[in-house]
């Protein structure tokens, strides 16, 4: 994948919004991955995005859905069932970021989060968002510890 501190900011965030529908259209209508990523490949907002960032992060979600969801029950302390799916979505794509884009600094990947909270759930959801990334980004990164 290119340099990912060279993906503009704009272009990043188009396709975590991709990769947020995506996951969030799996959940809901039991769509496979590739049906949900060809349906967003139709959407006008994938011109605007960075196609190959948008179609790393899904695939790589999907390969590591386990692995992420554990790690929201085990931070959350309490069982997935009960996150909205929208939250989770947006979860697991800061999860996977800060696991696997070390490149990309973890206050971004957090603002991004909360941008996303702010676009698809209720004004107080950020503040859910942002612990479990803290922590996450504690775990995951030991530099920040």
């Amino acid at each position: 994948m290119s340099d990912i501190k060279n993906i503009s900011p704009r272009k990043r965030h188009k396709s975590r919004w991709l990769v947020l529908q995506c996951l969030y259209q799996l959940q809901l209508n039991e769509k496979n991955p590739k049906e949900a990523e060809m349906e967003m490949e139709q959407s006008p907002i994938y011109r605007l995005a960075d196609k190959e960032y948008f179609h790393n992060t899904f695939q790589g979600i999907i390969d590591h859905q386990e692995e992420l969801n554990s790690t929201i029950i085990e931070i959350n302390k309490s069982t997935d069932a009960r996150i909205d799916p929208i939250m989770r979505a947006i979860l697991q794509i800061g999860l996977y970021e800060l696991q696997y884009y070390k490149d990309l600094d973890h206050p971004v990947i957090i603002k991004e989060a909360i941008v996303l909270c702010h676009e698809f759930l209720h004004q107080d959801s950020h503040v859910f968002a942002n612990s479990i990334l803290d922590q996450a980004a504690k775990k995951l990164r030991p530099e920040l510890k």
